[in-house]
């Protein structure tokens, strides 16, 4: 991938984190989410909309039930429900604090169908990402 790449998708999933402010599809993301310095978008991974429904069911599920509830799983799965996309890019994001993100876009980066937001300080046996 190239650096022109790189930084045309960083401005494009910047884009999208600000325009969810306030959206019914993300509301929890708040205005400082939304203005988060990118420092670093790594690997993206794209995959079938079924796989990501299930993978990250039963990931929230498990969360929630050992007391570590990643912000954003509720939202993420009512989008994964109602979205006519089929394949799902996720992108792993760091911010300027070292908290990590997942994003979920559409193929094109043009729709943001959800954001999961890491424990700063992860419980690593615990801790399903």
């Amino acid at each position: 991938m190239d650096a022109e790449f790189r930084r045309q998708r960083e401005l494009r999933i910047r884009y999208l984190l600000e325009n969810s402010f306030g959206s019914r599809e993300n509301p929890w993301i708040s205005k400082l989410e939304a203005e988060k310095v990118i420092l670093h978008v790594a690997v993206e991974h794209g995959i079938p909309l079924d796989g990501a429904k299930d993978i990250f069911s039963r990931r929230g599920r498990r969360n929630q039930k050992l007391g570590n509830p990643i912000s954003g799983f509720e939202y993420l799965l009512k989008n994964l429900d109602s979205t006519n996309v089929q394949t799902i890019l996720i992108h792993e994001m760091v911010d300027n604090n070292e908290r990590e993100y997942r994003i979920f876009t559409d193929p094109e980066i043009t729709k943001l169908i959800g954001l999961l937001k890491f424990p700063k300080e992860r419980l690593t046996e615990h801790f399903v990402p």
